[in-house]
């Protein structure tokens, strides 16, 4: 959905896909996690 209106693009890396957030978007993200007092933690997914 965020794709379609041009918020985030798919990108391939190494036969995995990822989606980068427009920074807009990302920037409300964080701070809609940030008014509710939740922490905000980095998540690393495992390769296999």
């Amino acid at each position: 959905m965020l794709t379609a209106r041009g918020l985030a693009a798919e990108v391939d890396s190494e036969g995995s896909p990822y989606w980068l957030l427009d920074a807009e978007t990302h920037a409300s993200l964080l701070e809609s996690l940030a008014e509710r007092g939740l922490p905000v933690r980095a998540f690393l997914a495992a390769t296999a």
